[in-house]
C-alpha cells in the first residue's frame, strides 16, 4: 500500500536521524570528558557516569524507534497472511499412482488425479511462498490464481508422462469445481472447509489456509 510505504519510508528517515544524533551527542561527550580529566578528577568520574548513563539512553531510543518499526512491519504482515485453520496436512501420492491421499490431521481423504493436481499446487504455493523446502517451485501472491493453477497444471502435464493427455482442454470451471470437490471431502470428513481459503473479493484464487509448516508433500 502506498501510505504504508510512506510511513516506513519515514520511519527509517527518523532512524538515520537518530542514529546521526546519536554519533554527535557521543563525541560530544567524548570531548567533554576528554577536557574534565584534564582538571578534576572527581568532576571526571562523575561526567564519565553521566555520559555512559546518556549513551545508554540514546541507544535504547534509537533501538526502541527500530523495535517498534520492525515489530509493526511483522504484525502488518501476520495479518495479511493470517490462517482460518491451523490444520495439519499431508499430502501423500504420486502423478502416475493410483494412491493418491491428503490427511487432514487424523482423517485421510482419497483423491482424484484433478484433486491431487491442485492440492499438489496449492500445497507447493504455500511452502514455496514461506521460503520452505518443496518438490516444486510455486510462485504467487498469497492466493494463486486459477490462471496460475492451470499454468502450473499444463507445466506438470509437460514434465510428466503420466499426465498427457491429462486435462489437456482444462479450463477455469474445472478448477473451480475441483476445489469444490475436495471442500465437499472436507466437510464428508468433519473436517474445516475453510481449509481451502478463496481470495479477497475481485482478487480471487485459492490458498492452504494453514501455517505452511504444516504442511508436507510426499511424493511417490
Amino acid at each position: 500500500m502506498p501510505e504504508d510505504d510512506a510511513r516506513r519510508r519515514q520511519l527509517l528517515k527518523l532512524v538515520e536521524q537518530l542514529s546521526v544524533l546519536t554519533a554527535l551527542l557521543k563525541e560530544i561527550l567524548a570531548r567533554d570528558q576528554t577536557f574534565e580529566s584534564s582538571q578534576h578528577t572527581d568532576e571526571t568520574a562523575l561526567a564519565t557516569s553521566q555520559a555512559a548513563s546518556l549513551s545508554a539512553r540514546l541507544d535504547s531510543l534509537e533501538g526502541d524507534v527500530l523495535r517498534r518499526y520492525f515489530l509493526a512491519k511483522s504484525a502488518a504482515e501476520i495479518n495479511e497472511a493470517r490462517h482460518l485453520t491451523n490444520d495439519i496436512i499431508e499430502i501423500r501420492g504420486g502423478f502416475g499412482t493410483t494412491a493418491k491421499q491428503i490427511q487432514i490431521n487424523s482423517a485421510q481423504i482419497s483423491l482424484t488425479r484433478a484433486e491431487f493436481l491442485v492440492a499438489f499446487v496449492l500445497a507447493s504455493h504455500a511452502r514455496t511462498l514461506d521460503r520452505l523446502p518443496s518438490p516444486r517451485r510455486v510462485d504467487g501472491g498469497p492466493f494463486l490464481s486459477v490462471e496460475e493453477i492451470l499454468r502450473e497444471v499444463d507445466s506438470l502435464r509437460a514434465e510428466e508422462a503420466s499426465l498427457a493427455g491429462f486435462w489437456s482442454n482444462a479450463t477455469f470451471s474445472n478448477i473451480h469445481r475441483t476445489i469444490w470437490e475436495l471442500r465437499r471431502k472436507l466437510l464428508a470428513v468433519g473436517a474445516n472447509p475453510n481449509l481451502i481459503q478463496s481470495g479477497p473479493p475481485g482478487d480471487g484464487g485459492y490458498r492452504f489456509s494453514t501455517p505452511p509448516f504444516n504442511i508436507t508433500i510426499a511424493l511417490t
